[in-house]
């Protein structure tokens, strides 16, 4: 029998601690475009510390990844966000979006850049961009 530490570092237990990590950020972000409208008063729904394990587990991933992704083709590549949340949405919604009830097994998924800076929604469209990178790391 091995001892705690190497269970807590077992694949299995890996797995439960960032499902935990990214599923919140996808059951609160991951919405028909018509379904998510933010009210005059809204407020990012998830806390600093959530976002904070999220970055963490995201740049230990990435940091293991090739910078030049290989892609299966067809792929789907999108780019120039904006920190338009709404449209990535609406994206997701006219060419289907990665999921286990979409196409995720069926298709890559590319984002290109410029996620943030000119939309309300920059923190939206990197959270769940860094959670769906999480469920889905290849």
């Amino acid at each position: 029998m091995g001892n705690f530490t190497e269970s807590m570092h077992s694949p299995k237990t890996q797995s439960i601690y960032l499902e935990s990590i990214y599923t919140p950020f996808i059951n609160t972000l991951l919405k028909p475009s018509k379904v998510w409208t933010p009210q005059k008063d809204y407020k990012f729904p998830l806390k600093i510390e959530q976002i904070g394990r999220l970055i963490d587990e995201s740049i230990k991933l990435l940091e293991t990844q090739a910078l030049v992704p290989h892609l299966r083709v067809p792929a789907k590549i999108y780019g120039n966000l904006h920190g338009q949340f709404e449209d990535l949405l609406r994206l997701f919604d006219s060419w289907g979006g990665p999921s286990e009830y979409g196409d995720i097994d069926s298709f890559d998924y590319l984002f290109l850049g410029n996620y943030v800076d000119r939309g309300k929604y920059s923190l939206e469209i990197l959270c769940l961009l860094l959670a769906l990178k999480l469920k889905y790391p290849e």
